[in-house]
């Protein structure tokens, strides 16, 4: 299952959910944000390519609907440890995705 969000500045607002067949590759646009799951008891297995060091990575929670911009060492993960967290970021709740464009 992938979700996509577009982040305006008043926090995340989701664009698209959808169930994809295993083995399938996805792309995440530059400025959006997504999060994969796996359906049911199936296992997921990531991997992650960029063609660059990416710097100020901003990397979400969205159980605690809490943002932060990671040191360069922590990847697209949240963090570990508080010293790898660069700078806080404020979100607010926004509503579920209608399905409707945007």
């Amino acid at each position: 299952m992938k979700t996509t969000y577009r982040v305006p500045p008043s926090g995340l607002k989701n664009i698209l959910t959808k169930k994809e067949p295993k083995g399938r590759t996805f792309f995440a646009p530059k400025k959006y944000v997504h999060k994969m799951g796996s359906a049911g008891n199936d296992r997921l297995v990531t991997l992650h390519l960029y063609s660059l060091l990416i710097t100020g990575m901003k990397v979400y929670d969205l159980e605690k609907c809490a943002a932060c911009i990671v040191a360069d060492d922590c990847g697209v993960w949240w963090p570990e440890e508080q010293k790898q967290i660069m700078m806080d970021l404020k979100l607010e709740k926004v509503k579920p995705y209608s399905g409707r464009p945007v």
